[in-house]
């Protein structure tokens, strides 16, 4: 048994807090894109500033190479552009599926993928350890989301 006792609660728990940590640090990536494009519009493609994490991070990537200004935050922005699209792979596997606990010590996650145009169920095993370190690494990430959002508040203020 885990912490509460209650193995189902503590895999809500895990997957609750995973989530809510995720949309802190995506919220401080996309307030840093805000920002940007707030100061230097002529990174974005088309009208709209970008939503998905895929665009987002397509976006955030020119932007370090395109707009001067950002020079001093560039190691630091590709760094971080690099551990959302890590993490977001690990964060998906889990969060996007639908999960079940299927022992004390792990659960499975089933999920719908389109390959070559076909629909394809992809079932995967995690290890509760596994789930929890990766707790930690988007929280890690939440941290260095709103270190760069802070320091690039900085240069277009």
């Amino acid at each position: 048994m885990g912490p509460s006792g209650n193995d189902l609660q503590d895999l809500c728990t895990m997957l609750g807090l995973m989530t809510l940590t995720w949309a802190w640090a995506e919220n401080a990536l996309a307030l840093a894109i805000g920002i940007i494009d707030g100061a230097a519009q002529q990174v974005r493609t088309n009208t709209e500033i970008p939503v998905s994490m895929k665009r987002r991070l397509r976006y955030l990537r020119a932007s370090l190479i395109d707009i001067p200004a950002l020079k001093p935050v560039k190691e630091q922005g590709s760094l971080l552009a690099d551990r959302f699209a890590y993490l977001a792979v690990r964060r998906n596997e889990i969060v996007h599926g639908s999960t079940w606990q299927l022992e004390k010590s792990g659960f499975e996650s089933l999920s719908f993928a389109i390959v070559s145009r076909k629909q394809s169920a992809q079932q995967k095993r995690f290890e509760i350890a596994d789930a929890v370190l990766l707790n930690i690494e988007i929280t890690k990430l939440a941290d260095e989301a709103t270190a760069f959002l802070l320091r690039v508040s900085e240069i277009f203020p």
